[in-house]
């Protein structure tokens, strides 16, 4: 849950800082409107994403590979990743307030990526198990 927790509120950051470095801004008039209301967004709206992606595919992961594996489970989860944001950006189109297809693409990519850095890269994991930690 720890890491649930981290990777929403760093993703909503770096959503409300993107979207305030270079005009027109997708949700208000100014850049400090727009930076509030993209946090406010961004909290629910990865929330939302990050419950319905990020726990099955961590879910499937863990079933189909050895827990020894987890660097590789996490390049992994990266590659899915990236595969769903290739479908999303080849099958919406672009909005003005995007900056054209190729920055959406980058950003899309950039979000990918970090939300596999803090999701599922193994931190301090030294093959100790969560429940040994909790019972000392």
């Amino acid at each position: 849950m720890k890491r649930f927790i981290i990777t929403v509120l760093v993703l909503t950051v770096l959503h409300a800082v993107a979207l305030i470095i270079a005009p027109p801004f997708e949700f208000g008039r100014n850049r400090t409107e727009c930076f509030f209301l993209a946090l406010g967004g961004g909290l629910w709206g990865f929330s939302l994403i990050s419950a319905l992606v990020l726990w099955p595919l961590q879910w499937g992961l863990r079933r189909l590979m050895p827990p020894q594996m987890r660097c590789t489970q996490a390049v992994l989860a990266g590659l899915v990743l990236l595969g769903l944001v290739a479908a999303w950006v080849f099958t919406h189109p672009t909005l003005p307030h995007q900056h054209g297809f190729y920055v959406h693409w980058l950003a899309c990519s950039i979000f990918a990526i970090v939300a596999t850095i803090s999701f599922f890269w193994p931190f301090g994991m030294d093959g100790r198990s969560s429940k040994y930690d909790q019972s000392a």
